[in-house]
């Protein structure tokens, strides 16, 4: 229970408030809601049970849209409002309740949104949970002619750093062999841009610090890969100094994280040699992480990224689609269902990934565009933040990102 009222109450109402069991501790002067079975208290608010939150088993639970929201089927409707077993429902969607039950997977091991009961009532791009509790505040105002101000709420960019130079700093046996492969695909003007690059006559597109300066970007939080080379991680040897001196320089303004591996997803010792990597580098303890390639088992990474001193995570999204994947923009803690608590984890769950709207999505800059700037204007009526993933070799025309600059300026304004 406390689990719920407390993101509901505290994250994003910023409101005190007491759980209290016992009517004699009742204060009939201050607001009441009651959360039960049936109404018994004339002067509450009245918020009906459904019995999930007292429930010792997980199940399959079954729901129904109603306009753009969902609620639980089977439900006592003896509420004054929609906000049927509101405590219930936010704590389904932030717990990832439906992530535990059996799913299937996408050849990465992810959970995909197609599995996610909002795609089932295509409810995906909307957050549902801060919808819900943006009626509950309305009725809690009303019902006790109350105000309850209105929280600021933020936008955040954030940037994923899988190579930090396309060209730049990688070694002679890695671009050589680039070099081989351009001359045998017939790529020549790859090949024209790469040695340019490598002999300093023109600039390296993913050029972290050039970006930064370009942009003139300020409060973007990056996660470095400093992975051993594998198929799926291909960044700059950890041990590359000019790399270990851009992670220390972009640090001394700027939030780092670690972006574990792909391989580190399924092997601790991976993660804990990467984690380490970044600490010797910036001499300080890591404490903020996103996945790469998104590569989430809910009961699996947060627990060892816990055990290796990672308090706050941003992997919670969609590789395949934008969207909600909790139902909020807003942080919550990771709740560990062996244990039937909250943990210290805070998860920050993204709603926009570039290389989704581009590759997964197939959309074109334009349309990008006016699918992100819808998103955020409901986003900005509900006072709810969005989270926004870019990566710094998304501004590369030559591997499809010509006209997308638009859509990363628009994107990283609404931040500042």
């Amino acid at each position: 229970m406390k689990y719920a009222t407390d993101f509901i109450f505290k994250s994003v109402m910023n409101l005190p408030y007491t759980l209290i069991s016992d009517k004699k501790q009742l204060k009939l002067s201050e607001p009441i809601i009651e959360y039960s079975r049936t109404k018994t208290m004339v002067d509450a608010l009245f918020v009906p049970s459904r019995g999930i939150l007292e429930a010792t088993h997980l199940e399959k639970l079954s729901f129904y849209k109603k306009g753009s929201k969902i609620y639980f089927e089977n439900n006592d409707a003896n509420s004054t409002s929609e906000n049927q077993d509101l405590f219930g429902l936010v704590f389904y969607f932030i717990s990832r309740y439906e992530e535990h039950l059996p799913y299937t997977k996408d050849i990465h091991g992810r959970f995909p949104s197609t599995q996610s009961i909002l795609h089932h009532f295509d409810l995906i791009h909307l957050p549902v949970v801060d919808l819900i509790i943006y009626d509950f505040i309305r009725e809690i105002e009303t019902r006790f002619s109350i105000s309850i101000p209105k929280k600021t709420s933020p936008h955040t960019m954030t940037m994923d750093i899988d190579h930090a130079w396309l060209y730049t700093h990688k070694s002679k046996v890695v671009n050589i062999g680039s070099g081989i492969k351009y001359l045998i695909k017939g790529k020549l003007d790859w090949l024209k841009d790469q040695l340019s690059i490598c002999f300093g006559s023109m600039k390296d597109p993913y050029d972290l610090e050039n970006l930064i300066r370009k942009y003139k970007l300020k409060k973007v939080k990056y996660f470095f890969l400093l992975a051993t080379r594998s198929r799926y991680d291909k960044g700059h040897n950890p041990q590359n100094l000019a790399l270990r001196q851009l992670i220390q320089k972009i640090s001394s303004q700027n939030e780092i994280g670690i972006h574990p591996s792909y391989l580190s997803n399924t092997n601790d010792d991976i993660l804990k040699d990467e984690i380490l990597k970044l600490e010797t580098i910036l001499e300080k303890k890591i404490i903020k992480s996103r996945q790469h390639y998104l590569k989430l088992n809910i009961s699996k990474t947060y627990p060892s990224l816990l055990n290796h001193g990672i308090h706050h995570d941003y992997s919670m999204g969609f590789a395949d689609t934008i969207g909600y994947r909790s139902g909020t923009g807003y942080s919550h803690y990771y709740y560990d269902f062996s244990k039937e608590k909250a943990t210290s984890l805070m998860i920050t769950p993204f709603q926009i990934m570039d290389v989704t709207l581009k590759n997964k999505l197939g959309l074109s800059p334009e349309a990008a565009f006016e699918k992100c700037k819808k998103m955020i204007e409901i986003a900005d009526d509900l006072q709810s933040p969005i989270h926004i993933i870019w990566h710094n070799s998304s501004f590369y025309d030559k591997t499809g990102w010509s006209g997308w600059e638009k859509v990363f300026e628009y994107l990283y304004a609404q931040c500042n």
